[in-house]
């Protein structure tokens, strides 16, 4: 029964792995909008940095 339950756990974290490969990258807006590039740092204000145009 305790083999089931780990095979069952790690099926639900490989699917989600596989519904949501970007979980890791999505970031925080910080209210400046799609063109900034804002990046959390451990202590202060986040670094943001606009977006070139294309």
């Amino acid at each position: 029964m305790g083999v089931l339950f780990i095979v069952v756990v790690l099926c639900l974290i490989a699917f989600s792995f596989y519904w949501f490969p970007n979980f890791t990258k999505f970031k925080p807006n910080n209210g400046f909008g799609p063109d900034w590039d804002c990046t959390p740092v451990p202590r202060g204000q986040p670094i943001c940095i606009k977006k070139l145009g294309q």
